[in-house]
């Protein structure tokens, strides 16, 4: 084997070029690199075409494709579990609306005074945080489909 140079040891130490000799293949746990599918040996992505032959722009494009795709699917997901979320605070904006419907119409004393109080001071809280985590919720879900589009 051949003694490396001084800028090769260095380079090595840094941790850009593998030591086997091979000084212009990168090592495995660089994010420069790219594994060949033609002959399994490690390569950088900027080249088009691996030393054995092998197109790498295509290994790339389909990486990119798939990332992408990946991030399509968790975007879908986030949208969904965001309409979720709205569907749940729309329940209980309802709820509350119903509760603080009984207190007013006077239905709701039969609970005794004070719980019916209790209950309606509950129920305009429920409201209008309801109102506001659905007003934010939609606010997303706006931005989200925007991205989607």
């Amino acid at each position: 084997m051949r003694r490396l140079s001084e800028t090769e040891v260095r380079a090595a130490v840094r941790g850009g070029v593998s030591r086997d000799g091979e000084i212009s293949r990168p090592l495995e746990n660089d994010a420069t690199a790219i594994k060949c599918f033609g002959c399994g040996q490690m390569e950088y992505r900027a080249r088009e075409v691996c030393r054995c032959g092998y197109y790498l722009r295509g290994q790339l494009e389909a990486e990119r494709q798939r990332n992408a795709d990946d991030y399509l699917s968790r975007e879908r997901n986030r949208f969904n579990q965001l309409r979720k979320r709205r569907n749940i605070s729309l329940v209980a904006f309802i709820l509350a609306l119903f509760l603080g419907g009984l207190y007013v119409t006077g239905n709701l004393t039969m609970i005794g005074d004070t719980l019916a109080r209790y209950a309606f001071l509950v129920s305009v809280v429920f409201v209008f945080g309801s109102l506001k985590i659905i007003r934010e919720l939609e606010r997303q879900m706006v931005e989200l489909s925007k991205r989607l589009n």
